[in-house]
């Protein structure tokens, strides 16, 4: 395992202990908002401030360590040099990194944290770095404000009601889950364009979240399970929250991340279970494109499945 591999889980970790935290301390901001404030959260500006805060900076090893020769730069425990300002006292005093080597050396140790502790001492680990990732508020209501002050009984008649009117049931029957709170499943099928439902917020906010949770359950996936088949003979760690494959590349963990969660197979997703019948809009450009996309008999041929459909979703 080493420090690139670090590097992009603990990017995604990072990204969803924030996303999260940041859903719950606004529970008024818009998507925009919160994506703003994301992006100041995990810079990599501000991932280096927190180096130089912490103290961190002079653990990164950004050289190539070399024990003998004439590039030398390692030192053994307990020697120093005495003359640093001489050119070969400047190569074992000093290292020249760019700020983002640092930033990249914080994102790596909060995966060394994940792999080899939990997610919750890993949550508390980047607390005490100083970053916004323990939501501070109560679960934000999913309800339009306009209808906080009516009774609470009134509202679970009321969107009950429209629950079953929609048959948002049936997805409850598709996916095999019941949700306790079907105000969350109304509004994660409401797009902003939507006047029908008037119960909920649209889906953008949840969106926001989805989004880092589905970047991080994917990229932990393909570290759990990629290229196990094709090379048995290499050894696995199991080490709490995830089990690491140490021949996988970085560069492509963010190819198999990037393909497995794209706008396409999602799409394609939704559409194989038939579910796109059941988002809330009025928008006629939005219904043009789910027709035209439903309706293409060379992705969807009318003699399959939803299993079948389902069947191609790897191989897209």
């Amino acid at each position: 395992m080493d420090h690139e591999n670090l590097e992009v889980l603990g990017d995604c970790f990072l990204k969803l202990a924030v996303s999260m935290a940041l859903y719950y301390q606004y529970p008024s901001a818009d998507a925009g908002l919160l994506t703003v404030k994301k992006k100041k959260q995990i810079s990599n500006e501000n991932l280096y401030r927190l180096a130089v805060q912490k103290e961190l900076k002079n653990y990164l090893n950004a050289n190539k360590i070399e024990v003998r020769g004439q590039n030398a730069n390692w030192l053994p425990s307990g020697y120093m040099i005495v003359d640093t300002k001489s050119i070969i006292g400047q190569r074992y005093a000093y290292q020249i990194a760019k700020r983002k080597a640092f930033s990249d050396m914080i994102e790596a140790f909060i995966g060394a944290f994940l792999i080899s502790t939990n997610y919750t001492t890993t949550i508390q680990f980047m607390h005490w770095l100083g970053l916004c990732v323990i939501p501070v508020a109560k679960s934000p209501s999913i309800l339009r404000s306009n209808i906080g002050s009516t009774n609470e009984d009134e509202i679970s008649e009321i969107m009950n009601k429209f629950f079953h009117d929609k048959a948002f049931d049936e997805i409850e029957t598709m996916i095999n889950y019941t949700f306790q709170s079907k105000a969350y499943l109304i509004a994660a099928f409401t797009h902003p364009s939507s006047f029908a439902n008037r119960l909920t917020d649209c889906y953008e906010r949840l969106e926001f979240l989805g989004d880092a949770i589905l970047d991080f359950l994917v990229t932990r996936y393909v570290f759990v399970h990629y290229n196990q088949n094709v090379t048995p003979g290499k050894h696995y760690r199991v080490v709490y929250a995830i089990k690491i494959c140490s021949v996988l590349l970085p560069g492509r963990v963010t190819d198999i991340r990037q393909d497995l969660s794209n706008n396409d197979r999602l799409a394609y997703i939704l559409v194989a279970c038939g579910l796109h019948r059941k988002i809330l809009h009025n928008s006629p450009d939005l219904f043009g494109h789910i027709t035209a996309y439903a309706g293409d008999e060379d992705v969807f041929p009318k003699d399959q499945s939803i299993d079948q459909y389902l069947s191609k979703v790897f191989t897209l």
